[in-house]
């Protein structure tokens, strides 16, 4: 079992990215973005209102950040030739002035970002890079994107393993459903005993990067009965009955790389009703899985998908479109989306998720990862998606 990203992952992540830089004449990238600080470096922290900032150079690495960050990057076992801290934001000396003070250590002529200047949600305000530095700057952010998109193997080793936990996850939250208990109730009980199995199996190698109260996650999220027709439900605490459509969903972090597995469960004996759109719903998932191959554009798939959906007259019934780039955040590019005009790549790692739903009675939706070949995809997750076996007996 894979936990982490060894050392030599960004060591190589890092010579493909300077061959990328160095087409685009820059001289170093300088990085906010604290998923792309984390993908190139290993480095999780919790972005904040105190700014963060990487930058690569020919021959150094240094970070900007706040003082109570620096026996973090050590606990992680981070390699970097300097840490730079500062007090706090926004402190005397505003945190982007020891940002502009590493650039201008070096004489640098033109640089990359992916940002002009750190952002938060948090209440931040501060001046853009380009209020500070004479250097000339090219947002490269759609660049990186594309660079993160294609994953090196131990990356998607990662994301399989997130798949194993994500299916254990399921399993218990079976196990947990039952009419009569709420919703919350039962994706306590599964998340715990799921999370339990990983610390178990994981022991002192467990790290966690993100803030997360379980290590594996599992629930309905409010996509219970007639709200499963919300695609973007929140929890209610409904109490699960006979007859209801429930839609669930986990993807555990590994190493800060995560699967996706969603199904759409019956409580009960299905109804005809719930029978034809859940088949419906496995058609549509299978037509997007037999489009999906390397050297397609991704605008592709997601018309044949909506295609099967206008041939069997179900159009408003379609609320999002296919899927969605996975790795080290919930959603990232490249979107599955019909006006997505990048090219479908070997090693890309997608959730394909085409969902039908039915307002005021009920969604469906099942969510697989799968993993981009060159003569079409491989699936990550392996719940079964049989509507017998999403079936939960009362």
């Amino acid at each position: 079992m894979r936990f982490k990203l060894d050392k030599k992952v960004y060591e190589r992540k890092k010579e493909k990215l300077w061959k990328l830089l160095r087409k685009k004449d820059l001289e170093a990238i300088c990085l906010f973005s604290p998923t792309f600080i984390y993908n190139l470096t290993g480095f999780p922290f919790i972005p904040t209102e105190r700014p963060v900032a990487y930058l690569l150079t020919e021959n150094k690495e240094s970070v900007v950040i706040p003082r109570l960050e620096k026996e973090h990057v050590g606990y992680r076992d981070v390699e970097l030739d300097e840490v730079i801290t500062y007090p706090d934001y926004p402190g005397e000396k505003h945190p982007m002035k020891f940002v502009e003070e590493m650039i201008m250590e070096h004489d640098l002529e033109k640089i990359g970002v992916d940002h002009d200047g750190y952002g938060s949600g948090y209440g931040y305000f501060g001046p853009t890079l380009s209020e500070l530095i004479d250097t000339e700057i090219e947002n490269v952010r759609l660049d990186l994107e594309k660079f993160f998109a294609v994953k090196e193997k131990e990356e998607i080793e990662l994301i399989e393993e997130s798949a194993k936990w994500a299916n254990l996850a399921l399993n218990h939250l079976m196990e947990e459903t039952e009419p009569g208990i709420s919703e919350i109730e039962a994706s306590m009980r599964a998340s715990t005993k799921a999370s339990k199995a990983m610390i178990k199996t994981y022991g002192t190698e467990f790290e966690q990067t993100g803030m997360g109260a379980f290590p594996v996650s599992t629930g309905y999220r409010g996509q219970v009965g007639k709200e499963s027709s919300l695609p973007h439900a929140l929890a209610l605490n409904k109490t699960i009955k006979e007859g209801d459509v429930l839609i669930n969903g986990s993807g555990p972090s590994v190493g800060g790389y995560s699967s996706e597995l969603e199904r759409t469960w019956v409580v009960g004996e299905p109804t005809e009703k719930q029978e034809k759109y859940f088949e419906l719903m496995i058609q549509a998932q299978d037509i997007a899985f037999d489009e999906i191959e390397a050297g397609k554009v991704f605008s592709e798939v997601d018309e044949a998908v909506r295609d099967f959906y206008e041939k069997k007259g179900i159009e408003e019934t379609w609320r999002h479109h296919t899927g969605h780039g996975l790795g080290t955040r919930i959603h990232e590019p490249p979107y599955i989306d019909i006006g997505e005009d990048w090219l479908l790549k070997e090693n890309m790692v997608l959730s394909v998720e085409p969902g039908i739903y039915l307002k005021d009675y009920a969604g469906f939706r099942h969510s697989d990862t799968v993993v981009v070949k060159k003569n079409g995809c491989k699936l990550l997750t392996y719940f079964p998606r049989d509507l017998e076996n999403n079936t939960i007996e009362v």
